[in-house]
């Protein structure tokens, strides 16, 4: 008789539990990520270059709900990002290891960027 011959149905029991947890996680949680803030409905349509990789392994839809005209939120999303006016995180992730805080205001040097803003029928 072998020692390991007892260890086989605690391997299958654990595996079979893996699988469950893994199984779980893939129907249940997964998708809640993947569509933060949309509504199905926004989780469902095209998006702007979506037809640009129609074989995508994931595709994820993020949304928020902002009260306000594309006009009014357009110069925040232009000033975004490395070396601009920052990433809009929370100001611990966003800044490591520098005392700058993210933007207050938008920032006039962009004006250009901010001339092409999305029309209202755009949203």
């Amino acid at each position: 008789m072998s020692i390991r011959q007892p260890l086989r149905p605690a391997c299958l029991a654990l595996a079979a539990a893996a699988g469950a947890a893994l199984t779980r996680y893939l129907i249940v949680v997964r998708p809640w990520p993947l569509r933060w803030g949309a509504t199905a409905a926004e989780a469902t349509r095209p998006m702007p270059g979506g037809d640009l990789f129609r074989a995508a392994a994931t595709i994820a839809t993020r949304a928020i709900t902002i009260a306000a005209p594309p006009g009014e939120v357009w110069p925040w999303l232009v000033q975004m990002g490395y070396r601009r006016a920052g990433w809009y995180s929370y100001d611990q992730i966003d800044q490591v290891g520098s005392p700058l805080l993210s933007a207050q205001r938008t920032f006039d040097s962009l004006e250009e960027t901010l001339s092409r803003a999305p029309s209202a029928s755009a949203a």
